[in-house]
C-alpha cells in the first residue's frame, strides 16, 4: 500500500481494522469515521459536507 507523507509516496503495511479518510472500502461499515457519518464513495471513505 503507498501513502503520502511529506510529499512522497512510502510503502506502509496495510491498515487493520476500519478504513480511514480517502482509503479503500467497500461499505460506509468499512470506514472508522462510519458512526460519525462518514460514507463509501466511489470505494474510498470520504467525510460527509457539512450541515
Amino acid at each position: 500500500m503507498m501513502q503520502l507523507i511529506r510529499h512522497r509516496l512510502v510503502c506502509v503495511p496495510p491498515p487493520m481494522g476500519c478504513a480511514r479518510e480517502f482509503e479503500k472500502c467497500t461499505t460506509a461499515g468499512d470506514c472508522c469515521g462510519s458512526k460519525q457519518g462518514y460514507l463509501c464513495l466511489n470505494g474510498h471513505c470520504a467525510q460527509p459536507p457539512p450541515n
